[in-house]
């Protein structure tokens, strides 16, 4: 049978299917035809999971077919069923298109919209709106689009349009009137002003009807926007329209404003060419000089000038100097002047002539030019006089003759040589004349000794001979002494006669010492014996007495009085003695009784005085009363301190007088049951008395006795301890030691004994301790305390000392054992570690010391290390170990130089060169150093081979061991060929290990050739038939460092030369081709005659001239003075033969003056003996002179032609100084002297011959033999010039080098010995070599105090090399020893040893003995030189640090790497580096973790114009660009930076640096920089602000236009802060407030606050806080009073005006005389402006009100001096006069000192028939006048009514006459008559307490009229109204 095993089989499986949504449904319904099923069974169950039809949700659905027979085999079948939402939402109800106008002021307007319904048939979908219903719109279409979308990204879209429209204009605020002032140099002028437009949106369109106006727009924001018009108008005022049209959308709105601008001349006239300081010399013989110059030119721009000046040119200008002025005046006033000084000086010195003869008595004579005179008779000096000088000056001003070193008349010394006067003559110019003469003083006088007549003296010491001295008194005119006077020694003698006496005292000698004895019993007196003395004396005789001798009596008491107390009392209150004491009882009512007794009985063995003392209580003394007796002790004492006692005891009882009893039966029983005198207890006790009669009739009488016990009782301290720990009693301290293991002792004591006089209990405490208590260790002893005290508080107290010591010593568990180690690599050393013990003891305290710490360095070899532990009292224990340290390591080699390149030395043919030399070290401290060359090795440059020596630093050797041997193929300073060499080191330690290094040595020749002795140029002159000549000069020398070098030249001595100027041109090049150049000129002339003639002036114009030093130099005004003078009359003089001529002085010579002239003519026919001819004829004749009058003294036999052949000079060729060194290539070189930069030179003179046989004159230049000439780097020329008499010269040249050879002088410190910790430093003060060259000296050393020093001995050597390369070297030993084991340094501080004590290194900044002073907080500062600096340059900042040794650099808060603890900083001046650099860092010790920074210092590139800017990009923010150093920071800068840069429009080239980045979208922080530009910093910022609003405008979003705000650096703008208006300002400049201080204020004008802008041209320039003006106390009224009368009062201020007279007036304290004139004055103003103000009225009634307070004496003293109160009121009745009475025709105040009416009263209603009279009254009451009020006559006047004025109705008459309707009545009513100060002057018309009532009718206009009526007046006085 087969097995059932297969499956079912499905057919026609769909496949997957894919369907929409129904229509608004989120499903679908999907039919499908099924598949079919079969099996081989014939039966299978088929079944579906989802059937056909079914509905599907959105998305797939998995649908499976299972076909199954009945043995469990199965087929499957699956597709997919997927349901898709492509159905779009609806949107409903979408608004239309809306137009709406901006809101007022804003370029916006806000929306609102019903927004529309969405609808989806997945029942879930998202309506966005790209801009929300209220949003704010720009102006034009805004697109609003509704965007609704379903989960399926199906998505519907409703749009539609916002139209906001702008219909606001601009609104343009204009000045009204715009000041200029000219251009420079122009008729017309350039202004600038500015207009403010604000407007809604931007200004977009600008017009102006002047044509070639200039206008810059700078758009602050949006809405607000600033146009700079610049235009150029002509003089008077222009009125310029300007029309603005914004960009309103869609027609922009348009403004208009008027401009009127004023344009004045103001320039002044310019000035120029005005000339310098003109300065002039005296013309010869005169003192005046006159002076030329080219006058100045002035200008105006108006083209019109008025120019003078005070002196003119050619104006003859005395001595000093004159102020010479131009001043230029155009039409308008406006001036400048050109100012400069004249200064004529007088060079020209005075004449003087020396005295020839001496005129005092002392003349001996004159020899050789010395004029010989003997000395003053007595004295070393001669007074000698002679004839004054003769002296004479051309300026005629005093001359000043000083003669030295002694005057005429003076005391001239005697001397063994003659002494030269000098006179010196100075005019008042510092001119300086000299003539000298020579005097010697000879002394003939003999010495006068004054010799002691006798000399007395005394015995030497124990000898009978004596020694003395005495002084002979030697008077001479000059010093004695053995070599004699000049010239010969004057002599004298004198005698002494010497005597000795003996005043030697005798000598005493066993002399008995101080003798002690009692006084024989009863007396006074004692009889003393002892052994006596010896006395001797040199003299062998002695007389030797006593005053008492042994055995005598003496006084002296040691034997005390005796004395015998008193037995009985002697005052009333005695009462009985029992058992030896006596019993006294109290005074009557006191708690106390006097007690007086008899005295004491005394006696004394020495019946001198006895001083008796009675204590506690004398005779009369008060006792109180106590429970026991009291102890009288009487002590006697006598004259010697001896004293005896007697002493007894009293007590005093209780008593009190007893009260008496009396009866009407005559019988009373009088009981008491204590009496008086009786003993009563401590506490209180009733004490009754009782009285009887015989009918039993009683009365009693009580009192109280109160005891009180206040005697403490008695406690003895005990005196043994009875516990185990007791040592011993000393010096009554009981010293116990601790308990065992414990740092305290338990100590017992016997209980101390007390007593007390109640007998009551004793309450015994102890302090601090008790017995049996636990005391502890302490460093003294402790004083215990037992307090005893009885029931009533009283206390007594003893007291003991006991001290705990502390014996036990400490305990150290687990020392380390001993320890082997290698050496740390690299190092001599090791760092060994352990496990330290530990220490234990029994005071708990205790000090674990170690003289080596734990990781300590050890040198080889074995090192104990010692544990030592101390306890606080000195007890230790020790514990010890030893650590070994072995070497097995190689050396190392560092610092192998690179290769070096070296030249040969400049000029030289040789080189000296040095290094510094290696350093081999080793921990051994063991180093041999030996090379072939020593540093400063001289090498010589070889013909055609040259070298050099090369230096170099060697490299350093190091080898754990510290033994190493540093060997080298060349040695630094050894000497090199010109080529290439290779240079090894090899380093071997002492165990043959090696390493080597190497390097190449390149030696170039650089150096060029010279040339010595190159000509000057040549002047030759030909005959006129010749075309050329034959030119000879000498061939200059040319050199090389080489020794070879070739010579080119263009033309040979010998050569011809035709007529014109010829360039000879040698040039010379050694092998390296260095070359070099030596050119002249040679010019050939032609037709030329030339005579050399001499002559010798005498004079000049008559006036006599001699020769001065002045003429030897060619350059000096008077050479040329006197040139001048000569060749004018040479000139005149010869013009008969020669038609022109040239003349030249060649020289003067003294002898008058001899001119040595030089006269060049182009006649070839005149000979030098006619010149000669015509010369003498005019100087015979006396008509030697020019055209011009000036006239020559010449002797006529000293004009000579002569001739001009030069003299032959021959150099010397030795140097006959001892610094010769050699000579080469024709250069002498010699050395320096010792220790001199300088070599002193001699040589032999140069020989010389001429033709003339004349004198020739050498001259020696620049150095003459014997002077010091200095160090040089190359030769100096010696120029030998040989002139003969007329003035041919030639010269020759000697060439000498100075070489230094001389080594540098270089000391070592002395041996270093440095005890040393763990650090082993070394200190010492490095030398400071000095050379003789005074140049710097280079110094090397093999070792520094910064190296790593380790214990043992090393050779330090120094090498000090100079400039020359001379060398010199020193050595000393250090050496280290580590001896710090006992000082506990604190915070760190490691022990160093100084000078053998120890001492703590401290950390940086820690200070005291041991490091305990901390570090105060950090602090930094930065200096700079400024802050400014060109492009490239650099800039040196300077961080100052205090406290702090980790700091850096930051730039802009971002740190500079590489700066970490940099002092100074150099910034490369660019754009990028400019910024705000500080420098700060952290601090030490307790403010490591503090940090603090400098302040910042900016840096500024020069001539960059900088604007600071912000605006804000659009842009989302990350946190990333807090940090400049991100690479988002920097990646976004330099996007911004292009972005802002690529369309920007300057004139100049612009960068950006990106500041930084803030929230709010990104907010950027930059900085504009502008270079090379001409425009104006204020022109760029507008330019600036324009443009990158156009680009932020076109940026489409990015940049947003309103949040740009570009800053100025150099102005702060006009602000108001507070209170204050400020106006702009410049950087640096403060300005004041507009504001000033309130008038009330001492310092009222003064301006109230002044402010700074500052600014550091980096940043915008800010304001800082102002500073308010102290404006000081209020002013006084009398002084606001009197500002107000310097004001001017008109309409517009007349309130204001008033009201503050009124505010014034109100402290009537402050009111003086001068006040109330200022008052009346200041009401005068008022009145006459005529005001009809009812304020300024209602002012003037309060200011009259509150002057009724014023003092009565000022009121009266004002009226006398200035009427001033009557003018007051004067001025109150005519104000009311004017007032305006408004609507109601009245005008009414009543104050509390006043009441005032004005009204219009109808002449009708006045006149009426019934009426007589209207009556003006006032009820005035007790605290001010009443108001006033109108009563008609047919009404009754209250009785309340103190004054009336009754009008009288007639007047109506006066008024019809004037045909008026109505008039006005004023009436005021005053409180009393304090104003009416005139009345007071008559005392018959004072009336007190009267009122004042006033009436007038102003209209009338009259000063009198009669009417039928009176006018009456009545006064109730006030003290009958108010009467109670």
């Amino acid at each position: 049978m087969k097995p059932h095993n297969e499956d079912p089989v499905i057919t026609f499986c769909p496949n997957n299917i894919t369907v929409n949504t129904t229509f608004r449904l989120p499903t679908a319904i999907v039919p499908w035809n099924e598949p079919i099923a079969e099996d081989n069974s014939g039966r299978v169950n088929f079944t579906v999971d989802i059937g056909p039809a079914s509905t599907f949700q959105v998305g797939d659905t998995l649908v499976t077919y299972t076909a199954e027979d009945p043995y469990g085999n199965t087929d499957m079948c699956s597709f997919t069923i997927t349901v898709q939402d492509n159905e779009v939402p609806i949107i409903y109800n979408c608004p239309n298109d809306t137009k709406v106008n901006t809101t007022f002021r804003l370029p916006t307007a806000n929306v609102s919209w019903t927004e529309p319904i969405a609808e989806d048939n997945s029942g879930r979908l998202n309506l966005t709106v790209d801009i929300e219903p209220a949003s704010t719109f720009q102006i034009g279409d805004t697109l609003v689009t509704y965007t609704a979308e379903d989960p399926y990204g199906n998505t519907a879209m409703c749009s539609f349009t916002i139209t906001v429209e702008d219909k606001e204009p601009p609104v343009p605020i204009c000045p009204s009137l715009v000041s200029g002032v000219t251009d420079l140099g122009k008729p017309n002028g350039t202004v600038s002003y500015n207009i403010s437009i604000m407007d809604n949106v931007q200004v977009h369109e600008m017009f102006i009807n002047y044509q070639g106006a200039n206008q810059k727009t700078l758009t602050i924001n949006q809405t607000y926007t600033v146009v700079e018009t610049t235009v150029v108008l002509p003089i008077g005022e222009t009125e310029i329209e300007h029309i603005f049209i914004d960009s309103a959308f869609p027609v922009g709105n348009e403004a208009t404003c008027y401009v009127i601008v004023a344009i004045e001349d103001n320039e002044d006239p310019v000035i120029t060419f005005c000339p310098n300081n003109i300065t002039v010399n005296t013309t010869f013989r005169l003192p005046t000089a006159i002076v030329s110059w080219n006058e100045p030119i002035a200008e105006d721009n108006s083209g019109r000038v008025n120019f003078t000046v005070d002196i003119g040119p050619a104006s003859t200008f005395l001595v000093g100097d004159t102020l010479v002025t131009y001043t230029a005046e155009d039409p308008y006033g406006n001036t400048d002047m050109c100012s400069f000084t004249i200064t004529v000086q007088d060079k020209e010195p005075p004449v003087i002539s020396c005295p020839t003869n001496v005129t005092s008595n002392n003349y001996i004579s004159e020899i050789l030019s010395i004029i010989y005179v003997k000395a003053d008779e007595a004295r070393s000096y001669a007074t000698v006089t002679w004839d004054p000088p003769i002296t004479s000056d051309n300026s005629n001003d005093n001359v000043t003759v000083v003669a030295a070193p002694y005057q005429s008349g003076g005391m001239i010394p005697v001397t063994t040589s003659f002494i030269q006067i000098v006179y010196t003559a100075t005019d008042d110019y510092e001119n300086a004349d000299t003539c000298e003469f020579a005097i010697q003083v000879l002394d003939k006088e003999p010495p006068v000794p004054i010799c002691p007549s006798q000399v007395s003296g005394v015995t030497d010491l124990g000898k009978a001979n004596g020694t003395v001295s005495y002084n002979i008194s030697i008077m001479d005119n000059v010093q004695v002494h053995e070599m004699l006077a000049f010239p010969v020694g004057n002599e004298a003698t004198c005698y002494v006669i010497v005597a000795i006496e003996d005043n030697e005292d005798p000598v005493i000698t066993f002399c008995p010492n101080n003798i002690t004895v009692n006084t024989t019993f009863r007396l006074a007196t004692a009889i003393v014996s002892w052994n006596e003395p010896i006395a001797e004396d040199n003299s062998g005789r002695v007389n030797f007495t006593v005053d008492i001798g042994p055995a005598s009596t003496f006084q002296v008491d040691k034997e005390p009085p005796v004395i015998s107390c008193p037995t009985n009392v002697t005052s009333n209150n005695y009462i009985s003695e029992m058992l030896s004491i006596i019993y006294v009882k109290t005074d009557e009512g006191r708690s106390y009784a006097t007690v007086t007794l008899d005295p004491p009985i005394t006696s004394d063995n020495s019946n001198d005085n006895v001083t008796v003392v009675a204590a506690p209580y004398q005779s009369g003394g008060m006792i109180p009363v106590t429970t026991s007796f009291i102890q009288i002790v009487y002590t006697a004492t006598d004259d010697y301190e001896n004293a005896d006692t007697c002493e007894f005891a009293i007590q005093v009882l209780v008593s009190w007088n007893e009260p008496i009893a009396g009866d009407n039966s005559g019988r009373v029983n009088f009981t008491v049951d204590i009496g008086p005198a009786s003993t009563f207890q401590v506490g209180d006790t009733l004490v009754t008395y009782t009285a009887e009669d015989p009918y039993g009739n009683t009365d009693m009488c009580s009192f109280t006795i109160t005891v009180q016990d206040k005697e403490p009782p008695v406690i003895s301290c005990p005196t043994n301890v009875t516990s185990n720990n007791y040592i011993s009693e000393m010096l009554s301290i009981i010293y116990v030691k601790t308990d065992e293991g414990r740092s305290y002792a338990t100590v017992t004591l016997d209980p101390p004994i007390t007593s007390d006089n109640s007998n009551d209990n004793v309450t015994v405490v102890a302090a601090p301790y008790q017995s049996g208590g636990m005391i502890p260790v302490t460093t003294s002893f402790i004083q215990i305390v037992y307090t005893a005290t009885d029931d009533y508080e009283n206390a007594d107290t003893c007291e003991f000392a006991i001290q705990v010591l502390d014996n036990e010593e400490p305990i150290i568990y687990n020392c380390p054992n001993d320890t082997k180690v290698n050496t740390t690599f690299r190092l001599p050393t090791a760092n060994v570690s352990w496990t330290e013990p530990i220490a234990e003891d029994n005071s708990g305290r205790l000090n674990l010391t170690v003289d080596i710490e734990p990781a300590s360095t050890f040198q080889l070899g074995d090192t104990l290390v010692t544990y030592t532990v101390e306890d606080p009292y000195g007890n230790t224990a020790m514990c010890s170990f030893t650590v070994t340290v072995e070497d097995e390591e190689d050396p190392v080699i560092t610092g192998c130089p690179d290769d070096v390149v070296f030249n040969t030395t400049n000029m030289l043919p040789y080189t000296n060169a040095t290094w510094i030399a290696p350093t081999a070290t080793d921990n051994s401290g063991n180093v041999t150093l030996s090379s072939t060359n020593d540093p400063g090795t001289g090498f010589m440059c070889i013909r055609d081979r040259p070298y050099t020596n090369a230096t170099w630093i060697a490299p350093t050797a190091t080898d754990n061991s510290g033994n190493v041997t540093l060997s080298s193929t060349n040695d630094p300073g050894t000497g090199f060929a010109r080529k290439t060499t290779t240079v090894v080191y090899i380093a071997t330690d002492p165990y043959g290990n090696q390493a080597d290094c190497s390097f190449n040595v390149t030696v170039t020749d650089p150096e060029m050739p010279w040339f010595m002795n190159c000509p000057m140029d040549i002047d030759i002159y030909i005959i006129s038939d010749l075309t050329y000549t034959n030119v000879t000069w000498k061939e200059p020398i040319a050199f090389d460092n080489s020794g070879h070098v070739d010579v080119a030249q263009t033309a040979y001595p010998g050569d011809g030369f035709g007529v014109g100027t010829h360039t000879v041109l040698y040039t010379a090049m050694d092998k390296d081709e260095n070359s070099a150049n030596c050119s002249f000129t040679i010019t050939v002339l032609t037709a030329v005659n030339v005579f050399s003639i001499g002559l010798t002036l005498t004079g000049i114009n008559g006036n006599l001239v001699s020769y001065t030093s002045h003429l030897e130099d060619p350059t000096s005004e008077r050479f040329q003075e006197t040139e001048s003078f000569v060749c004018s009359v040479v000139q005149h003089s010869l013009s008969s033969i020669i038609g022109s001529s040239g003349c030249k002085v060649l020289s003067f010579a003294d002898g008058s003056i001899i001119a040595n002239i030089e006269i060049v003519t182009s006649d070839p026919d005149i000979t030098g003996i006619e010149v000669e001819s015509v010369l003498r004829e005019n100087a015979m004749s006396g008509k030697l002179g020019n055209a011009g009058g000036l006239v020559l003294t010449v002797y006529p036999s000293t004009i000579n032609y002569f001739d001009n052949e030069p003299p032959v000079a021959i150099c010397p060729t030795n140097v006959t100084s001892n610094n010769y060194i050699s000579e080469l290539l024709n250069v002498t070189y010699v050395k320096t002297d010792e220790s001199s930069p300088y070599a002193t030179v001699t040589w032999d003179p140069p020989i010389t011959s001429d033709n003339s046989n004349a004198n020739v004159t050498v001259v020696v230049t620049p150095y003459r033999s014997g002077d010091m000439i200095p160090l040089t780097t190359s030769f100096i020329q010696i120029v030998f010039t040989a002139t003969d008499v007329y003035g041919n010269s030639d010269s020759c040249e000697l060439a000498i080098q100075v070489l230094d050879t001389e080594k540098p002088n270089l000391i070592c410190p002395d041996n270093v010995v440095s005890v040393s910790d763990t650090d082993k430093s070394v200190s010492w003060n490095e030398p400071e070599p000095q050379d003789n060259s005074g140049l710097a000296v280079t110094l090397t050393a093999s070792a520094s105090p910064d190296d790593a020093w380790e214990i043992g001995e090393r050779t330090v050597t120094y090498t000090a090399t100079d400039m020359y390369g001379n060398v010199d070297t020193c050595s000393f030993q250090v050496t280290v020893i580590d001896a710090c084991f006992d000082k506990e340094c604190q915070n760190g501080g490691i022990c160093h040893a100084n000078n053998g004590l120890s001492e703590c290194i401290c950390p940086s900044f820690y200070g005291g003995e041991y490091c305990e002073n901390e570090p105060d907080s950090p602090s930094f500062s930065v200096s700079l030189a400024s802050n400014k600096a060109d492009l490239n340059a650099q800039i040196n900042l300077t961080c100052n640090v205090f406290y702090s040794n980790d700091w850096q650099w930051y730039k802009d808060d971002v740190p500079l790497i590489s700066t970490l603890n940099l002092y100074v900083l150099s910034v490369t001046m660019t754009i990028d580096n400019q910024g705000y650099y500080t420098c700060g860092g952290f601090g030490a010790g307790p403010y490591n973790n503090t940090e603090k920074s400098s302040e910042s210092v900016s840096l500024i590139v020069n001539g960059v114009l900088i604007f600071p800017a912000s605006m804000t990009f659009n842009y989302e923010f990350d946190v990333n660009l807090n940090d400049p150093s991100s690479t988002t920071f920097k990646e976004l800068s330099a996007n911004i930076s292009d972005f802002l840069t690529k369309d920007l429009s300057l004139n100049g080239d612009v960068a950006i640096q990106i500041r930084d980045f803030s929230v709010g979208s990104v907010v950027v922080g930059a900085n504009f920089y502008v270079l090379n530009t001409n425009d104006s910093y204020v022109d760029l910022l507008a330019t600036l602000n324009e443009e990158v609003i156009r680009i932020a405008n076109d940026s489409n979003g990015i940049l947003i236009p309103s949040s740009i705000v570009i800053s100025s650096t150099e102005t702060c703008y006009k602000e108001r802060y507070g209170k204050y208006q400020f106006p702009s300002a410049g950087v640096g400049d403060t300005v004041d407030s507009k504001e000033t201080c309130p008038y009330f204020t001492v310092n009222y004008l003064l301006p109230g606050a002044n402010r700074t802008c500052n600014g550091n041209g980096f940043s915008a320039a800010t304001w800082n806080d102002p500073v308010e003006t102290n404006c000081g106390s209020n002013a006084t009224a009398e002084k606001l009073l009197k500002r107000i009368t310097e004001m001017n009062v008109t309409a517009d201020n007349v309130e204001m005006v008033s009201s503050e007279v009124e505010e014034i007036t109100s402290k009537t304290e402050e009111i003086t005389v001068e006040a109330l004139e200022s008052t009346a004055d200041i009401l005068n103003d008022i009145l006459n402006l005529q005001s009809d103000s009812p304020e300024v009225t209602g002012s003037v009634v309060s200011i009259v009100n509150n002057l009724f307070s014023v003092d009565d004496e000022i009121l009266m003293k004002s009226q006398m001096e200035d009427k001033a109160p009557t003018k007051i009121i004067e001025a109150l009745e005519q104000q009311l006069t004017q007032v305006d009475l408004g609507d109601s025709g009245m005008y009414n105040v009543t104050t509390t000192n006043l009441a005032v009416q004005a009204q219009n009263i109808d002449v009708d209603s006045f006149s009426q028939e019934n009426n007589t009279y209207f009556s003006f009254i006032s009820e005035s009451s007790e605290i001010g006048v009443g108001s006033i009020d109108l009563i008609e006559d047919s009404e009754t006047i209250p009785n309340a009514a103190t004054v009336s004025i009754a009008l009288p109705v007639s007047i109506s008459d006066v008024i019809r006459d004037k045909n008026m309707k109505d008039f006005r009545v004023v009436v005021i009513v005053y409180n009393d008559s304090t104003l009416f100060q005139s009345s007071q002057f008559d005392p018959s018309s004072r009336r007190p307490n009267s009122q004042v009532i006033s009436l007038s009718v102003p209209d009338l206009g009259l000063d009198h009229f009669e009417l039928n009526e009176s006018i009456v007046t009545t006064f109730i006085p006030l003290e009958v109204g108010f009467c109670t």
